[in-house]
């Protein structure tokens, strides 16, 4: 329908993010590797070797010495950079105040087969010389995420004390998300993981404003927040085609920034707009009703015939009666970045993702709206989990970089308030105090599909849209893949966000 081809640009509030592999059953190896293939492609600039042999990460030959490696390529190292392989610094005691880091570093990433396949891999790339900065960081991130796994603290706390000296938080990319995983280390080592998450997730009033600033600054420097709410509410909108009674539960109201342009979209409805009733939940119940008065002073505006219902409890506690489901109006459940928290590891009681979900198929909606990130954080693995977020965060910061200027006030803002956390939740943290865990649209899929949904692709006009909206940003990294009827969008080849629409 012409009507819903589009529905402009949405204000909106509250997005995250993640990174995308191929495959999220890739051994951990495999992981390594794919982050230095990373690494490597977005720090090019600081490469000096440059080999013209293509890269073949499944090869079983036996790692290559550096210096095999640089005979049979007829190359040597630049002097000012250093050869991971051939460089012999001096040797140094265990205490923390001379902690050998280049030959501990080295020492990890070859006391096992997967680290002997990122040898190998590294050996024939051209990350054979480079600065020692980025590189140093990486293995030193590596070698402590698995002594922490290995329980080897001791180690894992010399290499801490390095990096809190090397890591910088106005550096680079690398060098910022290096210290935000340091502090998550650290404090999973200290045994202060939820403690600090809770410090970083505090919304006293006195810290609303930066927060608020924050993820205004996040949404228009990036389109992961605009694209999540554009995509959902072009969905429901079409949807909603013809309907002269419409009700909207939105699972995770927050300020209620979605709705201003899709409410802008009905009044301009060909025959008018139709009631619209939003229901909104989430906490404190007096934040909710406030988002409920501005709404509706909207709606009055555009002469939108509206109504509003606050439900102010968590979302692991709704039920079905607080949702004041009416005959003969059609339904659609809204939920962003929100389902992913309601995971849990304890077995002996129903999954809450899976019960909310049953209790909205038995309100028999239209369409149901999800936008989850793309990351697999849920993982009971602690390596895994680490690597996986070290390649997530890496394609975040990365893609504030090519906006932001390391200078940038804003983008230091953005990456405390908004990410920190995160990071501090998902590498400090176990057990029922791990709450930010993520999963990727394959089992978002298999989940849906049990409770008895099915897919409904995206409209090309989300997707022609979605494709207009990339092209506001000054640069070619954000990519656009469709997915088994989910729309994916990703920063060069990692889906950051993926959304999807469903029916019963």
């Amino acid at each position: 329908s012409s009507q819903c081809s589009t529905l402009g640009e949405f204000p909106t509030y509250l997005f995250f993010f993640s990174f995308f592999s191929r495959n999220h059953q890739e051994p951990i190896e495999d992981q390594v590797v794919l982050f230095f293939k990373y690494y490597e492609h977005r720090h090019s600039s600081s490469i000096h070797a440059n080999f013209t042999k293509p890269l073949d990460v499944a090869s079983k030959s036996p790692p290559l010495s550096g210096r095999n490696f640089q005979q049979e390529n007829g190359r040597s190292t630049s002097s000012s950079s250093i050869s991971i392989f051939t460089h012999k610094p001096t040797a140094g005691t265990a205490g923390p105040g001379s902690f050998d880091t280049a030959a501990s570093s080295g020492k990890l990433l070859q006391s096992s087969r997967k680290n002997a396949k990122t040898r190998f891999w590294l050996a024939k790339s051209s990350l054979q010389t480079v600065h020692v900065g980025g590189l140093q960081l990486i293995h030193m991130l590596l070698g402590c995420g698995e002594k922490i796994d290995q329980e080897d603290y001791i180690y894992a706390g010399n290499l801490l004390h390095q990096l809190k000296q090397l890591a910088s938080p106005t550096g680079d990319s690398i060098h910022r998300v290096a210290t935000h995983f340091t502090d998550a280390l650290y404090a999973r080592l200290n045994g202060t993981g939820y403690r600090s998450y809770t410090a970083l997730r505090a919304y006293d009033p006195a810290s609303l404003e930066e927060i608020l600033g924050a993820y205004h600054i996040l949404y228009q420097v990036c389109p992961y927040i605009k694209f999540a709410h554009f995509t959902s509410n072009q969905a429901i909108f079409e949807a909603f085609e013809g309907e002269q009674s419409v009700h909207i539960i939105d699972l995770e109201i927050l300020q209620g920034y979605q709705w201003p342009a899709f409410m802008q979209a009905l009044a301009a409805r060909q025959g008018g707009a139709p009631h619209l009733r939003i229901t909104g939940v989430g906490m404190p119940l007096e934040a909710v009703q406030e988002t409920g008065k501005r709404l509706a002073d909207l709606a009055a505006t555009l002469r939108v015939p509206f109504e509003y219902h606050a439900v102010g409890e968590r979302l692991e506690d709704l039920q079905s009666h607080m949702l004041h489901r009416r005959h003969g109006e059609a339904l659609a459940v809204n939920c962003i970045d929100r389902f992913h928290r309601l995971f849990t590891d304890d077995h002996l009681v129903v999954n809450p993702v899976v019960r909310i979900l049953s209790m909205i198929r038995e309100q028999a909606p239209r369409i149901v709206t999800l936008v989850e990130q793309e990351a697999n954080h849920n993982t009971n693995s602690f390596l895994k989990r680490f690597l996986e977020a070290m390649h997530y965060y890496s394609a975040i910061f990365d893609s504030l970089e090519a906006t932001l200027p390391q200078v940038s006030p804003e983008r230091a803002k953005v990456e405390q308030v908004v990410f920190s956390s995160e990071i501090m939740n998902i590498v400090a943290c176990e057990g029922s105090q791990r709450i930010v865990r993520h999963e990727k649209v394959d089992k978002w899929c298999k989940i849906m599909e049990s409770i008895g949904f099915y897919n409904v692709a995206l409209s090309p006009s989300a997707v022609h849209q979605s494709k207009l909206l990339l092209r506001l940003y000054q640069t070619d990294g954000y990519t656009l893949v469709e997915d088994k009827g989910c729309l994916l969008l990703g920063w060069q080849d990692r889906a950051i966000i993926g959304a999807s629409a469903w029916r019963c």
